[in-house]
């Protein structure tokens, strides 16, 4: 949905009328947008909404799922050279399973959040932006009726300036303050990850970046961020700094070079709001990335692209790669219907880690009347756990994912997308970092559509069947072995056949919403 456009221009004027409207059998969205004032401001709101109950009910009755979101954004251009803005972000997810008579809610979370910014030209090329933001986060876990809670307020100045088409520069101050509510975190949740502590953590960062063309062919683009952590009595400070460039080799071939250095404070198991480590236990987790990348590209006909990346990590807060257990998250259940064993995640040790291999990918524009993606990756990631480097948890060797769609004249519109994934590594239940050598069994996922469009004088209207996953297939959440077998933990399978409406109005929209195409 278009919606998602307002978090990648907070401070951009809506120029024409425009609205879109979805309605399918588990969820609904819409969006609207319209200039005010002869253009001098301009509104645009959308949001998403889930209805899954009903359909649950059919698959899983004993599961529960619901989820939301909106954004909005308003601006307003008070002379030609001076702009307000506010942006509003929320968020909802809740997951829960009957089991026993209780409610094991999996997760219950949300965000709200809104920005101010005032932007000003202050000369030819220059451009000065202000904002501040405020910011609450929620997060419940288990049969708790408490929550981790926080609230944030940020601000930022950055200051832009472009001299040529070939020369322009970037610089800005951000800083953050977030304090944390955990008086009503689950006895479960405290020690020794030091997750459930109140308290305030502050972060800074000052940066700049730029990019230089020196020839017509040539592109570099580099960046410098200096950042500053604080969690009660624990700061760290870290400097990361990237570097790429660009060139083009010829009408259709550019090759792209890149390398970038970034750190990260400690995360939560998984990452949710309101959940993170205090005193950046363990210190603050480290990347060096690599990668380089040559592209094929014939406008409106096809891109082709190959790339090899290698990425090394340090420090990583990631328990679920140290878990012997088939299920740490506790989100499935074995063959046989039983709850899969469990252990205490190991929040003690922080290991380092690589992730290396090639992407390649070959896309055809929805334009076309045949048109499609072709994505393949071959990749490894490791941990190195006891002097060893062994496969992390969820290391898959092969991914391909592809989609088709065909136009077949008069609205007409039929597409469908593939997904197969290698299985995970086989653990061996309470050998932190053991492996058994062996896989869990491949992933294999297919999904139909098929959409009718409609063109009248005020809109264009589309009706969309779908099937997805219809090779019923589950997911495999995790193998480990013990001495007298071994115990798989599955999610699923989850297939439906779907239908959904889809209205546009006013502004043009992309070619993959205009088509029906997966995307």
């Amino acid at each position: 949905m278009r919606q998602a456009v307002l978090l990648r221009h907070a401070s951009c004027a809506v120029p024409e009328a425009t609205g879109e409207v979805e309605a399918k059998a588990f969820e609904s969205s819409a969006y609207a947008g319209m200039p005010l004032a002869n253009g001098q401001a301009s509104v645009a709101i959308g949001g998403k909404t889930s209805h899954l109950e009903p359909l649950l009910k059919l698959i899983n009755p004993d599961l529960h799922m619901r989820y939301w979101d909106y954004q909005a954004l308003a601006s307003y251009r008070i002379t030609p050279r001076d702009q307000l803005s506010l942006l509003f972000l929320g968020a909802g997810d809740f997951v829960s399973q009957d089991d026993a008579g209780q409610t094991d809610v999996k997760i219950d979370s949300g965000f709200q959040r809104i920005k101010a910014s005032y932007s000003r030209n202050l000369a030819h090329g220059v451009d000065l932006e202000n904002y501040l933001s405020v910011g609450a986060e929620r997060a419940r876990f288990n049969t708790s009726n408490e929550s981790f809670k926080t609230h944030s307020i940020g601000a930022g100045s950055a200051l832009t300036y472009v001299a040529s088409e070939h020369w322009e520069w970037a610089s800005g101050l951000a800083l953050d303050a977030t304090d944390y509510d955990t008086s009503g975190a689950p006895a479960f949740i405290g020690e020794p990850n030091n997750i459930a502590v109140s308290r305030t953590d502050y972060q800074s960062a000052w940066w700049t970046e730029g990019r230089l063309s020196p020839q017509e062919r040539v592109d570099f683009d580099a960046g410098l961020r200096f950042s500053g952590y604080q969690s009660r009595e624990a700061k760290a400070l870290s400097i990361e700094s990237r570097i790429s460039s660009t060139l083009d080799l010829s009408q259709y071939w550019k090759a792209i070079l890149a390398v970038g250095y970034s750190t990260q404070a400690p995360t939560a198991v998984v990452p949710t709001p309101a959940v993170r480590p205090a005193e950046l236990r363990g210190g603050v987790q480290q990347a060096l990335a690599r990668a380089a990348t040559l592209r094929y590209t014939i406008p409106q006909v096809v891109t082709a692209e190959a790339t090899g990346f290698y990425n090394e990590y340090l420090d990583l807060s990631d328990p679920l790669s140290l878990s012997t257990a088939p299920d740490p998250l506790q989100n499935g259940s074995t063959p046989e219907g039983a709850q899969p064993p469990q252990e205490d995640f190991n929040f003690t040790l922080h290991p380092k880690g690589r992730a290396f291999g090639l992407e390649l990918m070959l896309r055809r524009p929805f334009s076309n009347r045949l048109s499609g993606t072709l994505a393949y990756t071959l990749s490894r990631s490791t941990r190195h756990i006891g002097g060893l480097d062994v496969p992390s948890s969820f290391d898959r060797t092969h991914v391909l994912n592809t989609t088709l769609g065909y136009n077949l004249g008069h609205g007409y519109y039929a597409s469908t997308r593939f997904l197969t994934y290698s299985g995970l590594p086989v653990r061996r239940f309470g050998d932190t970092g053991g492996r058994t050598g062996d896989r869990s069994k491949a992933f294999v996922r297919w999904d139909l559509r098929f959409s009718k469009s409609f063109k009248t004088s005020w809109s264009d209207l589309m009706l969309i069947v779908e099937m997805l996953n219809t090779t019923f297939q589950d997911e495999v959440l995790g193998v480990s072995c013990f001495p007298e077998g071994c115990v798989t933990a599955t999610f699923g399978p989850v297939s439906l056949p779907l239908i959904g409406l889809r209205g546009t109005f006013g502004g043009g929209r992309s070619d993959a919403t205009a088509q029906g195409q997966f995307e």
